[in-house]
């Protein structure tokens, strides 16, 4: 974190959604994983913070994939998920009601 920066808050999100777009991969030691491309996108506007997973299903990967190419190829249907926002609470922003 960045010298004079806190943290505002927690994110929180099932991942189960996910599981349709995960990809089998094979680590450098033979062992099986899986990878997703997942984004956060975080909303700071209005009067509390909003945030959202988006990736997307059934996204076409070239078998030689070159930079460009996997741009142009990955194509898919797009999905979003809810992600639970759970503010900090610092003394800062703890108001007294009188």
């Amino acid at each position: 974190m960045l010298a004079g920066m806190k943290p505002l808050c927690t994110l929180k999100a099932d991942l189960s959604a996910v599981a349709p777009s995960l990809k089998p991969k094979m680590g450098s030691h033979g062992k099986k994983y899986y990878e997703a491309l997942v984004t956060v996108h975080v909303f700071f506007g209005g009067t509390q913070l909003r945030a959202e997973l988006r990736w997307e299903e059934n996204v076409s990967r070239p078998m030689d994939p070159k930079p460009i190419t996997l741009m142009i190829l990955q194509k898919g249907i797009p999905r979003k998920g809810p992600v639970a926002v759970i503010p900090h609470v610092t003394e800062e922003v703890v108001t007294r009601q009188d």
